[in-house]
């Protein structure tokens, strides 16, 4: 369903998104909830007015249906901390407004289990000045690819290229 609905999150069209569900209910929608990884593609491609059409389920269309701003994605995360971890400050009010819970933390096999929104959002922040301060204009055209250790943990995969 993913590639059918990423030329609708990148143009954060409402009208495409609802086109798509009334073709497919049962792809983005299980039960009463949109499912939460529909939320999290949608945080992911910053779709605002998407992501605030499924969180108040109040389109005709959606039959009811909605999004819960605190269902965990199959990675262990929760919409907030993927929100964070993008610094959408306004997918974050967003998301805030509708309920989501601040003190939720990751878990699972796939994440660093027991991190916070603010975890996230920090430890991103000191990746992302690390990567500043110690890449220097001679190496603007160096792209890292490999693992990131943080007190000895390999938090991530990344590949950056200084700008």
């Amino acid at each position: 369903m993913y590639p059918h609905m990423l030329p609708i999150l990148e143009k954060d069209n409402v009208q495409r998104f609802l086109r798509l569900y009334a073709v497919c209910p049962s792809c983005i929608a299980w039960g009463f909830i949109i499912i939460p990884e529909v939320l999290n593609r949608m945080i992911i491609h910053d779709a605002l007015r998407c992501a605030k059409l499924v969180l108040e389920g109040k389109a005709l269309e959606l039959g009811g249906f909605r999004a819960s701003p605190n269902g965990m994605n199959k990675y262990g995360y929760f919409p907030l901390h993927e929100a964070a971890e993008r610094f959408s400050i306004d997918m974050i009010r967003l998301l805030l407004h509708h309920g989501a819970l601040t003190n939720l933390r990751t878990a699972g096999a796939s994440v660093i289990e027991d991190l916070l929104p603010l975890h996230v959002a920090v430890e991103d922040t000191c990746l992302h000045k690390y990567l500043n301060d110690n890449l220097t204009k001679k190496d603007a055209d160096y792209v890292y690819k490999g693992p990131v250790w943080i007190m000895g943990l390999e938090l991530v995969w990344v590949s950056w290229r200084l700008k």
